[in-house]
């Protein structure tokens, strides 16, 4: 399994040429893949041998539910995944319905990568609402 580290930050941009995006301020390790997500600009760059080879737009945690900072490991990925719905966001639904199956009605769409801690419900996700990417969205647990 390879390595990958991940990195959640709100930094210090600077201008670089690529695609004209702000790149984030940080130097990735020189080997293996990175992850960086940067909240604020709602992206995700993806660094290979310290070189930035993809930037993707990204949903963040609203402020009721902020996006965890800090350096995670990459887990386990889980294709197709079903949704525990948090017993937050059950009491937020209000329609006891405690899991959503695959399909199209699921939040995390067809991939859920973990992040650090499982307990820590982190990860990244597709979508059922593509729309909904770049922004601020409530966040979703998967266990």
């Amino acid at each position: 399994m390879k390595k990958i580290s991940l990195s959640l930050f709100a930094l210090t941009l600077t201008t670089t040429a690529f695609a004209n995006t702000p790149l984030p301020d940080v130097a990735p390790a020189t080997e293996g893949q990175h992850v960086f997500i940067n909240i604020p600009q709602q992206r995700l760059f993806l660094y290979t041998n310290g070189k930035l080879t993809k930037a993707y737009p990204v949903a963040v945690g609203k402020a009721m539910t902020q996006t965890n900072l800090g350096e995670h490991k990459i887990g386990v990925k889980a294709f197709n995944p079903t949704w525990h719905i948090p017993k937050s966001i059950q009491k937020e639904r209000g329609d006891n319905v405690k899991t959503i199956p695959p399909g199209p009605k699921n939040p995390l769409g067809p991939v859920f990568v973990r992040l650090g801690d499982p307990k820590l419900g982190l990860g990244i996700h597709g979508t059922n609402v593509p729309s909904s990417v770049p922004g601020y969205a409530a966040m979703v647990a998967c266990a």
